[in-house]
């Protein structure tokens, strides 16, 4: 039998196991595809749209559209639901999550976390902690309903139970947090312009783990990373406004980036925020475009 170091497979095999490997990744990780956008409650489009949240129990989106001082509802393949403004008291709303039929809102310079009804009706208005000083600047919710809500003045967040209750905090002193994502086991925190790492993970018990990335010119290849979200297999997605998105095992590795290529990919313009339905369809908000852009 002749032998694999016979002339004639020096320079084949390699070249197979190259393509084979090659292939391999391609097809464990598809890149998301491009179905449709969302633009606005029916004529009335986007004005400055900042945060997104998907209600899987309901089939919902919720969008804060901080320009126009509302609060828009619409189901998952766009259309519009039901949408409530300044007649309810909001001004600029920032950030949004909902449980339980409860609409909870951060609003732009407010400490406190303003609750509102299905209909837009203001329940209660609460300071999330009694410990000092606190405005929040951002949240997310795990599968419990705990909500996780980011604290700029004292930095990291504080977590409340089912009940709005305090029942914890995380990272306090990591600042200025842009943003928190919260995974089956761990809590990530990004901190875009902070001068190492920006990706910081803790467990949910407030233990600190590891951090990872940096910004381009630090050491990294990051642009501007400013929120992320865990999906149904615990891989973290990470919206970099000025480079698409990408995404993360629960260890670390990247494994997937989108987005931040011009075409024949889709090109996202400024990406701020994301959220995933139960069947998988990405969402994307784009700040540049003034619009969400959903994905498969």
């Amino acid at each position: 039998m002749e032998s694999f170091n016979a002339p004639g497979f020096k320079k084949i095999v390699p070249v197979v196991i190259l393509c084979v490997a090659v292939f391999s990744l391609t097809w464990a990780q598809p890149v998301p595809r491009f179905k449709f956008a969302i633009r606005g409650f029916y004529n009335d489009t986007f004005q400055n749209p900042s945060a997104i949240f998907i209600d899987r129990n309901a089939e919902e989106l919720y969008l804060a559209d901080n320009g126009r001082a509302e609060v828009m509802i619409f189901t998952l393949d766009g259309t519009p639901v039901y949408r409530f403004g300044r007649r309810k008291g909001l001004m600029a709303p920032k950030d949004v999550a909902v449980r339980n039929g409860r609409i909870y809102v951060i609003e732009e310079g407010r400490e406190e976390l303003m609750v509102y009804s299905y209909r837009g009706e203001l329940e209660k208005s609460f300071k999330p902690t009694t410990e000092g000083d606190f405005m929040p600047g951002s949240m997310d919710m795990d599968e419990r309903g705990y909500l996780y809500i980011t604290d700029i003045k004292n930095g990291g967040c504080v977590v409340l139970d089912e009940n709005d209750t305090p029942v914890g905090r995380i990272a306090k002193g990591l600042r200025p947090v842009s943003s928190v994502a919260v995974g089956k086991r761990v809590v990530y925190f990004f901190t875009p312009f902070g001068r190492d790492r920006v990706i910081h993970v803790y467990t949910r018990e407030g233990k600190y783990l590891r951090s990872f990335e940096a910004i381009e010119g630090r050491g990294g290849t990051l642009g501007l990373p400013t929120a992320g979200k865990v999906d149904q297999e615990d891989r973290l997605w990470l919206v970099d406004s000025l480079r698409g998105v990408r995404v993360y095992t629960p260890e670390g590795r990247k494994i997937m980036e989108f987005g931040g290529t011009p075409p024949p990919r889709e090109l996202l313009e400024f990406p701020i925020d994301i959220d995933f339905s139960g069947d998988n369809m990405i969402y994307i908000l784009e700040r540049g475009k003034k619009r969400i852009s959903v994905f498969r």
